[in-house]
């Protein structure tokens, strides 16, 4: 692995820079694993940091991977989306045409998304997404009755997010990066 020098901001140390694969993460969550990552650590005072390149497009590729898993959205990816579409959970309700208290209940596990919810919430996602990333026939064949969070891995190459499954990435998935 490349490796460069750098002074650590907390104590003034000599910083190791590495590329890596970490799970989870404040900007997506637990259960994500994203993986081309630039990580630094404090040689002296073993701080770390994560460099996330484009992390707006970071999010924006989550979010065409949440919409397309084949269950039922679990409470965390109903949030997530809300948040990455800019929405209050009073926005969210006026626009599905629920109670903003049953955005809450469904963000908090406490009430089960109806299926028209739930393909009406991906739908607004898939409307803010570029075209090119989304096929809504994704909304055949989806198993509402279960709802497991998704714990995908998303790889950072040739300045671009992909998901990775078992076999690598998967084809025509991602989004290319113009900007």
């Amino acid at each position: 692995m490349k490796s460069t020098k750098k002074t650590c901001r907390a104590c003034g140390g000599s910083v190791s820079q590495r590329v890596g694969t970490v799970t989870g993460s404040p900007v997506v969550g637990p259960d994500v694993q994203l993986s081309g990552l630039t990580i630094n650590r404090c040689d002296d005072c073993s701080d770390e940091g994560l460099v996330i390149p484009h992390p707006e497009e970071l999010l924006e590729e989550l979010a065409r991977v949440r919409i397309h898993k084949r269950t039922a959205l679990a409470p965390e990816e109903i949030r997530d989306l809300r948040k990455w579409m800019g929405l209050s959970g009073q926005g969210l309700a006026r626009l599905l045409g629920v109670q903003p208290e049953s955005v809450s209940r469904w963000e908090n596990g406490r009430l089960k998304v109806r299926p028209l919810a739930d393909r009406a919430l991906r739908l607004l996602v898939a409307v803010r997404l570029p075209r090119e990333s989304v096929d809504v026939d994704f909304l055949t064949g989806i198993d509402l009755e279960s709802t497991p969070p998704l714990a995908p891995t998303l790889k950072f190459e040739n300045d671009a997010w992909r998901e990775v499954g078992p076999e690598g990435p998967t084809p025509a998935a991602g989004m290319s990066s113009s900007s």
